[in-house]
């Protein structure tokens, strides 16, 4: 475990020094470059002030040819005035006056002989064990001045400039650093805050988070956590009524089965008129238990995952095949019409919407009724339509039926098997697949459902 604030000041140290020295090194470079320059037109400046003492020392002794003429030796107070205006004291200069490749005139420091190739221009030249930046100009033929400052006092005082304007940020990087951590500390308190909120948080509280002062970067992560809240709040809520429905749902048939068990056992000839009712009830405990886990199956945070092209067709063909019998049963008639549709979703929840939707038309239909199943497509919709020639449903109890264990007055009277969760899982299937429901008339004389999904392209769009 680390501190991200300790972390982030360090970093953010250690990337300040890494500039400033990079600006440093940058600011030498640069400030060397100008410093060379500057100090090479000094030279040139020095060797123009030493031109009226050659052009004399040409008149005095003309033809230059006497070789075993003295040289005059010239001492640093001895350098032109002009010299000594430009340059620093303690920045040493040399300079020789050759004629013949002799040296007439010289400072004490250079010897007799040339210091550097008589060769107009700049050269670096190595004298008196030091190494120099060296400047000749001839002033006639045979006859240059020869001008030379030493390297080392040019890069010292490039150094110390350097030096002066770094001293600075050194000493105050320390304050710096501070108050690097200040406000690090201080732009992470949101986070600081949400781990506080977190840990003082009950168990069993889902609400949302409230962060004051939310930076950019937190926000998702609020987000995150109150989606998260969410759906956990909303399955814990499922799990409370699916536990609370079951209990609902599984009482009245178990009940009525321990009355008609009692009136068994009290009366063993009553048998053949109890035991048909008996049946009754646990073929619709059976139905109810499986609707129950049907309905916990079709979780909305589920049903999204894994999904693939479907033809709804097909599924109709299983769905049709599979029921069959309950149709042949009571002699009513089937048929499918259109053509091959394909949509995304999974094989199972469609067998489970399109099942649960033919067994209500069977079950409402009367016998030797019609049931008729017809698949249509347009540019962005696939429609499933199922009709069947029942009673129907009244338009006042249309919003209704979609509720858990809600049942019609006329299914109660008929008797009519069902626990009134097959629509609710129908429409837990449909709002998944963000498709519509809708209650129509048929022309058969029931009830017509409309089904109305996206089509394949849409949903990969």
């Amino acid at each position: 475990m680390y501190s991200i604030s300790k972390q982030l000041t360090l970093l953010l140290i250690c990337s300040l020094t890494l500039v400033v020295f990079s600006a440093a090194i940058q600011g030498y470079r640069s400030s060397t470059a100008i410093s060379s320059k500057t100090y090479d037109d000094e030279l040139k400046i020095i060797a123009q002030g030493l031109m009226p003492i050659a052009v004399n020392w040409s008149v005095i002794n003309p033809g230059n040819a006497n070789a075993e003429q003295q040289t005059l030796l010239l001492s640093k107070k001895a350098m032109p005035q002009l010299a000594a205006q430009n340059m620093q004291q303690r920045v040493e200069f040399s300079y020789q006056i050759i004629v013949n490749e002799k040296a007439v005139i010289r400072t004490e420091n250079t010897p007799t002989k040339p210091i550097g190739e008589l060769s107009q221009g700049f050269s670096d030249v190595s004298f008196s064990g030091k190494r120099w930046r060296l400047f000749a100009v001839e002033f006639a033929e045979n006859e240059w001045i020869l001008v030379a400052q030493q390297r080392s006092l040019r890069g010292l005082i490039v150094e110390e400039m350097i030096l002066a304007a770094v001293k600075p940020i050194i000493w105050v990087m320390p304050f710096l650093g501070l108050l690097i951590f200040l406000i690090t500390t201080r732009s992470l308190t949101p986070l600081k805050q949400l781990s506080s909120d977190l840990q003082k948080r009950q168990s069993t509280n889902l609400s949302p988070l409230n962060i004051n002062n939310r930076s950019t970067e937190l926000e998702p992560v609020i987000q995150t956590l109150n989606l998260l809240f969410t759906r956990l709040s909303s399955s814990f809520e499922r799990e409370r009524e699916f536990v609370s429905h079951a209990a609902h749902e599984l009482r009245t048939p178990l009940s009525v089965m321990k009355i008609n068990l009692h009136n068994i056992q009290n009366n063993p000839s009553d048998l053949n008129t109890d035991l048909p009712k008996l049946q009754e009830d646990v073929e619709r405990m059976i139905q109810a238990v499986n609707q129950l886990l049907m309905l916990s199956k079709t979780n909305p945070e589920l049903l999204l995952q894994d999904q693939e092209k479907v033809d709804l067709v097909e599924i109709c063909q299983s769905v049709i095949a599979d029921l069959y019998p309950h149709i042949e049963e009571r002699q009513q008639t089937i048929e499918l019409l259109g053509e091959y549709q394909f949509i995304m979703s999974k094989p199972f929840l469609m067998q489970t919407l399109i099942s649960n939707l033919i067994t209500n038309a069977i079950k409402y239909s009367p016998d030797k009724g019609s049931i008729r199943v017809t698949i249509n497509n347009s540019a962005e919709f696939v429609v499933l339509t199922i009709e069947d020639s029942g009673p129907g449903i009244p338009v006042s109890m249309r919003e209704n039926v979609l509720k858990r264990f809600y049942r019609t007055d006329d299914a109660v009277k008929k008797g009519i098997l069902g626990s009134g969760l097959g629509l609710t899982i129908v429409a837990q299937i449909l709002a998944a697949h963000g498709a519509s429901l809708s209650f129509l008339d048929s022309e058969l004389g029931g009830l017509s459902v409309q089904v109305t999904f996206k089509s394949t392209e849409d949903y990969l769009r």
